[in-house]
């Protein structure tokens, strides 16, 4: 449902307003959170009713990203706009951090059920949305003169979405979206089951790992920001990052629980590949992709390439459940691949 949302918010943005569409979209991603709250403090345990407020809660969340990519690009110069996207691309790290402090802080500081760890994480959702809400602009205002030029102009087409796939590179960067974001979503969900089952590693020492990714990916999303505006395009800095990233994939299979501190330099390493190369391919490549002649990304291109992603990280956790019951080597051996296979699709950009 999360895929789809991505894959529908283009068209939900064109034809509603891209300002409207991300602040209701938080508030319906917000209300949705929290009637699985109530319905936690209510005692009610039937699958349905929470996979109905599931199916709510992704393609709500789906058409944020998409609406709030197509109103940065608007405003930034697209000479600049792998610096400014990669430091914007690197919010996705920091609300990992920032939920998961806040979550612990609730769970174990307040010792407070689950039910207000996401009423607390999801409270700060309401609020963003009434400030954009109130005071974004979808876009710089035009001048007079500017103005003239529009109305004398022929009349901005709309893509659809299946004639949208068929523009050069679109489905090159969402393929390869779907697998970066693969494996980016296996080192949330599994790096600290991988960390606990095979080395016996504390919570303590799991959150702290977990955090450590997240900022790597942060540092990289600025880094290769940076690097991508060097370019004429956005995608050589991605596949430099996820070609860099295959022989660490190695490294852990060689620790030991004598050299487990090689993982407080190995985990952040990776993020800053993989988690930076997400944000990058996410924001600032997708806008760069979906840029039409007056130099405004179309939101039909980044909920295309975004949807793929979220698309390839569903499909990519299953299968890694699959490939861990069997050895913790093919799950790196597979994670090698996936990432040798982003590279190889980029190449041709």
């Amino acid at each position: 449902m999360y895929s789809l949302g991505y894959y529908a918010s283009g068209v939900i943005a064109n034809r509603f307003g891209l300002v409207k569409v991300l602040a209701w979209s938080m508030v319906l991603a917000t209300l949705s959170l929290w009637l699985v709250a109530v319905c936690g403090m209510l005692g009610i345990t039937d699958k349905w009713v929470y996979l109905v407020l599931w199916g709510m809660e992704g393609p709500s969340q789906g058409t944020i990203l998409t609406a709030a990519v197509s109103i940065l690009g608007n405003w930034v110069d697209p000479g600049i706009r792998g610096q400014v996207m990669g430091i914007w691309g690197a919010n996705s790290s920091v609300g990992n951090i920032y939920g998961q402090w806040v979550a612990a802080f609730t769970r174990q500081d307040l010792e407070l059920e689950w039910e207000a760890v996401v009423v607390a994480t999801s409270a700060s959702l309401v609020l963003v949305a009434a400030m954009i809400y109130m005071s974004v602009e979808a876009a710089p205002p035009v001048s007079s003169l500017e103005q003239k030029l529009l109305e004398n102009s022929e009349p901005e087409t709309q893509t659809g979405f299946f004639e949208t796939w068929s523009i050069k590179g679109v489905p090159e960067c969402a393929f390869c979206y779907g697998c970066i974001k693969m494996l980016n979503y296996a080192f949330f969900m599994w790096l600290p089951f991988y960390l606990r089952v095979q080395y016996q590693m504390d919570i303590m020492h799991i959150s702290i790992l977990a955090t450590l990714y997240d900022l790597g990916g942060v540092l990289g999303s600025i880094v290769l920001g940076y690097v991508s505006d060097k370019f004429v395009k956005k995608t050589p800095s991605v596949v430099l990052a996820m070609g860099s990233a295959v022989p660490f994939f190695l490294l852990f299979q060689v620790v030991t629980e004598e050299t487990a501190w090689i993982f407080f330099g190995l985990v952040p390493t990776v993020g800053m590949l993989v988690g930076g190369s997400a944000n990058m391919i996410s924001v600032a490549v997708a806008a760069d992709l979906a840029q039409d002649s007056s130099s405004k990304p179309k939101p039909t291109v980044i909920g295309i390439v975004n949807g793929t992603g979220a698309l390839g990280a569903a499909c990519g956790q299953v299968l890694i459940g699959y490939l861990q019951t069997y050895s913790w080597s093919l799950v790196f051996y597979y994670m090698m691949l996936v990432s040798s296979v982003s590279v190889l699709v980029l190449l041709p950009e």
